[in-house]
């Protein structure tokens, strides 16, 4: 049986960019099922583009496009979209990336293929290729025995987010944990509000759930105005190295609270990851104890 599948999209002031990303999920050579974009008061005329995109392909009955009544900002944009998921799949779309024709059939030969996968992410290019802006981190992970798939082994390094979330597909039936995440650890890996793919990320590898297709699949446009460069300015000490490291142990000892909290209710948690998350939390203390 083939597995459905929905991408969801948030846009904001995206005019720019966003008919060659359009264009690329429309063009992919096995069709997902439905599209939903929500559009977060645009001012230059991203709408109008969508709106007329739409019309122009005829694609009504699949594409559901709105814009919303107020600006929820892109977390809760994409927080809110992921609660409509009503097929088996559903992927994140950035605005401005351009995805290959072949993005989806490699997601589904992929989940087909590997049962235990919830959540996959994939390689992607650059564009332009000589960009300094963004970076793809390399994964501690293991070979499985479907060709270029592999999974992530789920540690304490592993918890960090070192792919996004346009590069990522889910299954439907973790969404709910997902949201319980998002709701529960406020912070991400990086210090900032919790986001739909940290929150996806983390409850995939605490769940050993996460893998890797070692192929790029879409190409990533690195610009200085889009909304995570612009955010990346605004705290741009989150990022320094010092900081940096505070935050992502701050983020650990809050998994960790959560994690021992008593109301956890994720299922098929990784026993050993929990020690490992735990201990590491431990040795925190001590060291912040002994400062």
């Amino acid at each position: 049986m083939k597995l459905t599948s929905t991408v969801i999209m948030g846009t904001y002031n995206g005019s720019t960019f966003i008919y060659d990303q359009l264009a690329s999920i429309l063009e992919q050579t096995s069709p997902v099922t439905k599209v939903i974009i929500r559009d977060d008061g645009s001012t230059d005329g991203t709408s109008k583009i969508i709106e007329q995109f739409i019309d122009n392909h005829g694609v009504h009955q699949t594409w559901d496009f709105q814009m919303n009544d107020d600006q929820k900002g892109w977390r809760k944009n994409f927080m809110d979209m992921l609660t409509k998921i009503e097929t088996d799949l559903v992927f994140f779309s950035d605005q401005d990336d351009v995805w290959y024709s072949d993005k989806v059939i490699t997601f589904l030969k992929a989940f087909s293929n590997e049962q235990q996968a919830e959540l996959i992410v994939s390689d992607y290019d650059f564009q332009p290729k000589n960009q300094t802006l963004l970076t793809m981190y390399t994964l501690q992970e293991k070979q499985t025995g479907y060709e270029g798939l592999f999974q992530l082994i789920p540690n304490v390094y592993n918890l960090a987010t070192y792919r996004p979330g346009c590069s990522m597909a889910l299954k439907e039936s973790m969404i709910p944990s997902v949201i319980e995440i998002f709701n529960k650890i406020a912070i991400g890996p990086n210090g900032l509000a919790q986001s739909h793919d940290e929150a996806s990320w983390l409850t995939a590898i605490l769940r050993g759930s996460l893998y890797h297709l070692a192929k790029p699949l879409f190409s990533r446009r690195s610009h200085a105005d889009s909304t995570w460069q612009s955010e990346k300015k605004a705290y741009q000490h989150y990022f320094e190295t010092a900081a940096h490291k505070e935050n992502f142990e701050n983020f650990v000892a809050s998994v960790d609270s959560e994690l021992n909290s008593g109301h956890w209710r994720i299922k098929s948690l990784q026993s050993n990851l929990k020690k490992e998350i735990n201990l590491y939390a431990e040795d925190l203390k001590r060291q912040n104890a002994e400062d």
